[in-house]
């Protein structure tokens, strides 16, 4: 008889009186794979001593050319519009103010009455005293019917005072016309608003345009200067 526990000869222990039979050993070995295991290599990176840092690289350079190639444009378009506006607004402006010049030149007083010979579609522009308390009345008598004429104002100094638009008159009719005003006046022949026009644009031109033209030439060449040499390095 053998005692509770113990293993019988065939390897199986005795069975408990109560409990489940026992099961024999596998007789096949555990499916373990027959593989080799596989190792990676570990790979090690020194490191900086505590409180110390690898050095910076190189300062990467960042291309200045476009700026460089802009300042070299901005230079030239400058040069040019200077050069340009100031040209074309000086002619301009010569050629309309000459005109007021001319008018001056030709002035002459009617005080109270003064004959003018007109050719056929002629205009005189009447002036009188910029400080005078009223304009003064004046007719004209000659072989054809005045008309009105274009809308000009002028003003300009005259033996030190200032003389202002107050009447254009046209002729139709050629020939000698006598002027009578009833106050001081004085007449010359009319301008053209285009010739005034001129002048005034000439001018503006050459000096907004001129000023834009000088503006580009230095924002370009400090781009150009400033830029350049810091590719250079």
């Amino acid at each position: 008889m053998s005692t509770p526990g113990a293993s019988d000869r065939d390897g199986l222990p005795d069975a408990v009186p109560g409990a489940a039979p026992a099961q024999p050993y596998p007789s096949q070995p555990y499916p373990y794979s027959s593989q080799p295991y596989s190792y990676e290599p570990y790979s090690y990176e020194p490191q900086s001593p505590p409180g110390h840092y690898p050095p910076p690289g190189p300062p990467q350079r960042r291309d200045r050319t476009r700026l460089r190639n802009a300042g070299k444009w901005m230079t030239w378009i400058g040069v040019t519009l200077l050069v340009v506006c100031v040209a074309v607004g000086a002619t301009l402006a010569i050629i309309g103010f000459s005109k007021i010049a001319g008018q001056v030149d030709e002035l002459f007083p009617v005080d109270p009455t003064a004959r003018h010979v007109v050719a056929a579609g002629d205009s005189l522009q009447m002036f009188t005293f910029d400080d005078a308390a009223r304009d003064p009345h004046c007719s004209y008598r000659g072989p054809g019917q005045v008309m009105a004429g274009p809308n000009v104002e002028t003003s300009f100094g005259y033996h030190g005072r200032q003389l202002r638009t107050f009447d254009v008159v046209r002729f139709p009719v050629a020939g000698t016309y006598t002027i009578v005003c009833d106050g001081p006046a004085f007449a010359a022949p009319a301008l053209k608003s285009g010739q005034i026009l001129m002048g005034v644009v000439g001018l503006l031109l050459a000096i907004f345009g001129g000023g834009f033209g000088m503006l580009l030439i230095v924002v370009g060449l400090l781009m150009w200067l400033v830029f350049g040499r810091r590719t250079a390095r």
